[in-house]
C-alpha cells in the first residue's frame, strides 16, 4: 500500500543536472529528526522536490534513508497520502528527493480541505470532552464502519478509483478500501488527541493498512476494514469488533507486517478502565 519507491538515475551523460545541484534553499540536517520533520513540511506543502543536506551525525548516512523515512511520515499523518512514487539524486552530502503525486496539486489542497472540514464536523457529532480516549476511539470505529462501503466492484474489476485510497474517498465519498479506511481513521483520531500510526503490510498475502492505537500506554491493532463485513459486494447492518484493539500475535493469525518498524503491541487485548 506504501506508494512505489523508485530511485532516480540520472547518472546518464545527456541528462543535465545542473537544475538539481544548486538549489536557493536546501534543508541542514543535523540529525533524523531533521530529516522527518523536512520531509512532513514539505509534503505539506506539496513540493515536488526537497532540497537536502546531510551534515553532522547524518554525513554518513545513505541516501535511501529519505525511503524510509517518507514511509514513516506517511504512517503519522493520513493527510499526507497522496503520493504516487518518490526517488532520490544524490550529490554526496546533498540528496534531492523527487515526490510524483497522485493528483494535481490544486485537487489535492481542496481535498484535504475538505476532509478537515468533514473530520472536525464527524467529530463535533460523535464525542465529547467527557469521554474517554477508548470511548473516542470506539465512536470513530463505529462511525466509520457505519458510514464508508468497501470499493467491492472495483476490486474485483482491478478497476479502484485513486480516491478510493484516500480519506477523502472514507470521509467525502463514503467509499474506499484498506488504505482509504486506516488513513480516515488515523486522521479523526489524531484530531480527538488520540496517538496512533498507520501499519503497512499484508492481510492474507494481500498488500493491506491498518492502525495501531496508543491507549493507556499500551499499543493495539485496529483493521476498520475488517470490521467492515462485505458480502460479495453486498452490506450488512453489523459492526464486527473482531479487529478491534488487539495485539500482534492476534493480528498476525492473518495479517503480517515489519514488526521492526512499529511499536510492539499489549500482549493482552485491550480492557477499558473502570
Amino acid at each position: 500500500m506504501i506508494p512505489n519507491q523508485v530511485i532516480v538515475d540520472f547518472t546518464f551523460k545527456y541528462n543535465d543536472l545542473s537544475q538539481y545541484r544548486y538549489p536557493s534553499q536546501k534543508y541542514v540536517l543535523k540529525n533524523r529528526s531533521d530529516l522527518y520533520n523536512a520531509i512532513k513540511d514539505e509534503l505539506y506543502n506539496l513540493s515536488d522536490r526537497i532540497y537536502l543536506q546531510f551534515a553532522d551525525a547524518m554525513i554518513f548516512e545513505k541516501p535511501s534513508i529519505v525511503f524510509d523515512y517518507i514511509t514513516k511520515v506517511l504512517e503519522d499523518y493520513g493527510e499526507l497520502y497522496y503520493i504516487k512514487s518518490y526517488g532520490y539524486i544524490s550529490f554526496g552530502s546533498n540528496v534531492v528527493v523527487l515526490i510524483n503525486y497522485t493528483f494535481p496539486r490544486n485537487n489535492i489542497k481542496y481535498m484535504r480541505q475538505h476532509v478537515e472540514i468533514k473530520a472536525k464536523d464527524i467529530l463535533s457529532r460523535i464525542i465529547n470532552d467527557n469521554m474517554s480516549e477508548y470511548e473516542k476511539e470506539l465512536a470513530i470505529h463505529d462511525y466509520l464502519v457505519s458510514n464508508t462501503k468497501y470499493d467491492y466492484a472495483n476490486v474485483i474489476k482491478n478497476t479502484v478509483p485513486d480516491e478510493s485510497h484516500t480519506s477523502y474517498g472514507a470521509l467525502i465519498k463514503g467509499i474506499a478500501v484498506c488504505d482509504g479506511y486506516a488513513t480516515a481513521f488515523n486522521i479523526l483520531l489524531r484530531m480527538a488527541g488520540i496517538e496512533n500510526k498507520i501499519v503497512y503490510g499484508f492481510a492474507n498475502g494481500v498488500p493491506h493498512a491498518w492502525n495501531l492505537v496508543k491507549l493507556d500506554g499500551q499499543w493495539y491493532h485496529v483493521d476498520v476494514t475488517f470490521d467492515d463485513p462485505v458480502v460479495n459486494g453486498g452490506e450488512m447492518d453489523i459492526i464486527s469488533y473482531r479487529y478491534f484493539n488487539v495485539t500482534d500475535n492476534q493480528i498476525l493469525i492473518d495479517h503480517s507486517f515489519d514488526r521492526t518498524r512499529y511499536p510492539k503491541s499489549s500482549t493482552i487485548p485491550y480492557t477499558p478502565l473502570k
